[in-house]
């Protein structure tokens, strides 16, 4: 099976472009685990993949489909994630973070220490330049994709399988 194809849509917001503003879909390195320990990319007729969804507070999550095979929910999971040599270069800009934490974000500083102010997304540091690895936990809905089991796919073959997260806007009273 190839890479997977994504696409997010959105129904009863302004446009499907906006959508795209936090809405996510990722496979879980966590789960996708080769033998050998190593990370997983590619996948064989029959083997799940892991995918985590991310939906910010000001979508609600409707569904998730897929071309071919199954889709099913697994739940809630806490992944860590870890940004590396992250540079604040000036007192005013808010740096934005990969993923929304679900708690606090721990720096390693190298050089200059600062204080991190966190909102959000959105972090700065008290004292610039500084240069730091930045580390918290991220919250995300798991998926297990099922492809086709009974696919024979000759040796450069491919199936491409796409995974559509249906999302609306919550609309503001």
């Amino acid at each position: 099976m190839s890479a997977l194809a994504t696409k997010v849509v959105a129904f009863g917001g302004d446009s499907a472009a906006a959508a795209a503003a936090g809405v996510a879909i990722i496979l879980d390195a966590a789960a996708n685990i080769n033998a050998d320990g190593t990370e997983k990319t590619e996948f064989a007729p029959g083997e799940p993949m892991y995918l985590l969804v991310i939906v910010p507070d000001t979508w609600r999550l409707l569904d998730v489909k897929s071309t071919s095979g199954t889709v099913s929910a697994l739940g809630q999971v806490f992944r860590t994630q870890i940004e590396e040599r992250r540079l604040f270069a000036e007192a005013a800009k808010k740096e934005a973070l990969s993923q929304l934490p679900a708690g606090p974000v721990a720096a390693k500083w190298y050089g200059r220490e600062a204080n991190l102010t966190v909102d959000g997304r959105e972090l700065a540091a008290s004292l610039v330049p500084s240069l730091a690895d930045l580390t918290y936990e991220y919250e995300a809905m798991q998926y297990r994709l099922d492809a086709p089991a009974g696919l024979a796919l000759g040796v450069d073959e491919e199936w491409p399988v796409g995974v559509v997260v249906y999302v609306e806007e919550i609309k503001k009273s």
